[in-house]
């Protein structure tokens, strides 16, 4: 995961070739409400791992030198995943029936403790009966994102190039 910052939609500036417009100063996406502002540290770093697990997804995070206005974090995160979920379990008492569900926000609570978060769940232990063992399901992560406390994007998925 990386550091989530505003979308460029007013340039005033221009980046080097073979860029053109730009915006500066970045603004990182957690500090639209000043009172909370989640970023990294010197060392700062956040893993996420989503993985099959026998009929269910784990979900693992593992973070470290996560600050919020400055201080190293203790509180709680929050994983949001956007699903799109399409399966055999659709339609009428039997549930047979291929579909595609409406696209879904599954939230996986990290709890951070002097700037160590950890989260390790499955997607059934937060939804159960989210998933069938034996029963295929082809599970779209439609976005990813990890809020703040007050429910701003803090972090995304990408690469930060040192």
């Amino acid at each position: 995961m990386v550091v989530a910052y505003d979308q460029c939609t007013s340039p005033a500036s221009t980046h080097r070739p073979p860029l053109g417009p730009s915006c500066t100063p970045p603004v990182a996406s957690s500090a639209n409400n000043g009172s909370n502002v989640t970023t990294f540290g010197p060392d700062g770093q956040l893993q996420v791992q989503l993985k099959m697990a026998k009929g269910d997804v784990k979900v693992v995070a593992k973070g470290k030198d996560i600050v919020n206005n400055g201080t190293s974090y203790t509180g709680s995160l929050n994983l949001i995943a956007i699903i799109r979920l399409t399966d055999n379990a659709n339609v009428g008492a039997s549930y047979t029936t291929p579909g595609t569900v409406l696209d879904f926000s599954f939230g996986v609570p990290i709890g951070c403790v002097d700037g160590v978060c950890k989260a390790s769940t499955t997607f059934n232990a937060i939804a159960a009966g989210l998933f069938a063992e034996g029963e295929a399901s082809n599970i779209e992560i439609v976005r990813l994102d990890v809020e703040d406390p007050d429910g701003e994007v803090a972090f995304r998925p990408g690469l930060f190039v040192p």
